[in-house]
């Protein structure tokens, strides 16, 4: 017997790329990869959380920090990413 993982009801995902805004190509294609791998998955759209430029959780205003909050408290059951090493 196979079993299928459960579709989560509200997924995240989050992008960053060495940028200077969220308009970038580099953020548009991580945008698309996710969305698109999301919407195959049959995942609802997720809450996408993004940072330009050189980041980390401890940066003020940082998008990562947000989304580790938002995981605590449960406010997402997953994240979706173009590549892992955007979340490091």
């Amino acid at each position: 017997m196979t079993s299928t993982p459960a579709t989560p009801h509200q997924p995240a995902a989050y992008l960053r790329a060495r940028a200077t805004s969220p308009d970038d190509l580099a953020i548009q294609r991580q945008r698309h990869a996710v969305l698109s791998a999301a919407a195959a998955l049959g995942w609802p759209a997720p809450t996408v959380y993004t940072d330009t430029g050189t980041t980390g959780p401890d940066r003020p205003g940082s998008a990562l920090a947000t989304l580790e909050s938002h995981l605590r408290t449960g406010h997402h059951d997953a994240v979706i990413t173009a590549d892992l090493a955007r979340i490091s």
